[in-house]
């Protein structure tokens, strides 16, 4: 079965998805390595700026309670994608702001960087991304992700790992000078 417009809705997904023997960690598999791909190619100053971002828009997208819709009239497509949406979209917003107004004296995100400090940068950005955009995903999505990509992006340690991880990894990279 070919994908169509009228599948851009909840049902469409994830009838695409089990029509064609899909499974959200293949999903998740693929977007971590174009995610680790995209943030290799980006470069370790815009990688930097791209994971503060997020940081940024995490914070606001769990503090806030518009994000975090709650009574028995709320349906959980629809807090999903109002999560996702938002987080996406701050991130970007964010990313935006920084890159131009580039708070240089405040931030310092012209990183210069070997291929192996730009790789191992590029994996934690990734993984970061997927573990936050996982913890969004409904307890019915989550039963469907096997054990082993849960343990990797969503458990207690795992989160940790990949939030803690870009930090502690912009402490060992080198400014250009």
């Amino acid at each position: 079965m070919s994908f169509n417009i009228s599948q851009l809705n909840w049902d469409g997904l994830t009838q695409f998805l089990h029509e064609n023997n899909a499974s959200w960690n293949t999903a998740i598999l693929v977007l971590f390595v174009v995610l680790a791909v995209f943030y290799f190619g980006a470069g370790l100053g815009k990688t930097a700026k791209g994971i503060m971002s997020v940081y940024v828009a995490l914070a606001i997208v769990n503090t806030v309670s518009y994000f975090k819709p709650e009574g028995p009239e709320v349906n959980i497509p629809g807090v999903l994608v109002l999560k996702l949406g938002s987080f996406v979209g701050l991130s970007i917003v964010i990313l935006m702001l920084i890159s131009r107004y580039s708070f240089h004296p405040v931030m310092r995100v012209e990183l210069s960087g070997n291929v192996i400090e730009r790789t191992i940068f590029s994996v934690l950005g990734a993984g970061m991304l997927i573990a936050i955009l996982m913890s969004f995903l409904p307890p019915e999505i989550m039963g469907t992700i096997t054990p082993v990509v849960r343990a990797i992006f969503n458990s207690d340690v795992g989160f940790a790992v990949w939030l803690i991880g870009p930090l502690v990894g912009l402490l060992f990279v080198k400014s250009e000078k």
